[in-house]
């Protein structure tokens, strides 16, 4: 079983011929050198020896194809460590020209070390919806200077397991579509002794997490994004607080996992749930803990999918909850080619929104 088979594998592999299409529109723009300038690239996806890199080393030699005036060097960093790595380097204030985010807060916390992208990114900026944009800009604020260019879209379902939905007596072709329903199916899994969730809550309460997300765009839909500039909130909110008692229902009726809070959710959780040990995950749509995982481990037509549980008197009914990008690649303050480097997100594909 692969610990991971990351969406990114699929996207790059699919998108290799149109990138070596866009490649028609000529050489790297920026200052002329007097030979080829090498950009650094640091990338915890890159270390995916058997998945990822093969597709990336592609695209490298495609870019470096089009562009004799640059040299790829893609370095694979460690995930266990990777954000300690990219501090020590912005405290001495030297590294690669190219650093791999996550989207939203740890991308966020180093604005003030990498560049701002709009210059460089105004000719395409269209393919990628402002949405998206938005989510890669300073402190994740509309209308302020893009630093992050995405290479995934990131969100949160549920994730079942239809033969386990089977053995419990539920129907595998219709998942709960609201909270009564979903309890009732949690209660039929456990009384078949089956997990109704897989959990993992060690070194973050992931699964919990999501699961608010998921009720957060059940509950505010588009408004959502005003949690963050104070003119939406949860007191009061009627539909916010049966979404925390539910959560506590599902503690209380020990629907998780039992060893959930020892259980890590990257990857550990993420492996008990590619082998069977539950009925539904809480899980993404890009990067890791998805469907690609699921699909490889239990077969694709076992692995079933919804949005989010409907709650009484939620406004927004079955809303795909859509976060920061997942993945992305900043330009850092320091590289002395930031015009090449910009070149290369701009050749790099990208998932872009249907």
């Amino acid at each position: 079983m692969k610990k991971t088979a990351s969406v990114i594998l699929v996207v790059l592999s699919m998108l290799l011929v149109s990138v070596s299409f866009a490649f028609g529109e000529g050489k790297s723009e920026g200052a002329k050198q007097s030979g080829p300038v090498t950009i650094t690239i640091w990338d915890f996806k890159y270390g995916d020896v058997a998945n990822v890199q093969p597709a990336m080393k592609k695209i490298d030699d495609l870019i470096m194809q089009q562009n004799p005036d640059i040299i790829i060097d893609h370095v694979a960093q460690s995930n266990d460590n990777y954000y300690q790595v990219v501090r020590a380097a912005v405290q001495a204030g030297e590294g690669p020209d190219i650093i791999m985010f996550h989207g939203g807060v740890q991308a966020y916390e180093f604005d003030d070390f990498t560049l701002p992208l709009d210059q460089y990114i105004s000719s395409w900026r269209s393919e990628i919806s402002e949405y998206s944009w938005s989510f890669c800009s300073e402190g994740g604020v509309a209308g302020k200077p893009v630093h992050l260019v995405p290479l995934t879209i990131q969100g949160f379902g549920i994730y079942y397991n239809k033969d386990k939905f089977k053995q419990a007596g539920l129907d595998p072709e219709n998942p709960p579509k609201d909270l009564a329903a979903f309890l009732a199916a949690c209660d039929k899994l456990q009384q078949a002794g089956i997990v109704p969730i897989t959990a993992g809550f060690q070194g973050g309460p992931f699964t919990l997490d999501f699961m608010m997300r998921t009720f957060v765009a059940n509950i505010y839909g588009p408004d959502a994004k005003d949690l963050t500039t104070g003119k939406q909130n949860f007191a009061g909110n009627a539909a916010f607080l049966e979404a925390v008692r539910a959560i506590k229902t599902m503690f209380d009726k020990g629907y998780f996992s039992e060893d959930g809070t020892s259980t890590p959710y990257f990857v550990d959780a993420i492996n008990n749930y590619s082998a069977g040990k539950g009925a539904m995950f809480v899980g993404l749509l890009s990067d890791i803990g998805h469907w690609k995982n699921f699909d490889d481990a239990l077969g694709k037509d076992n692995i079933g999918y919804f949005p989010v549980i409907n709650l009484p008197g939620a406004k927004y009914k079955d809303l795909q909850v859509l976060q920061p990008t997942g993945i992305g690649y900043s330009v850092m303050s320091w590289s002395k080619n930031p015009a090449q480097a910009a070149k290369l997100l701009k050749d790099m594909p990208v998932v872009k929104e249907m």
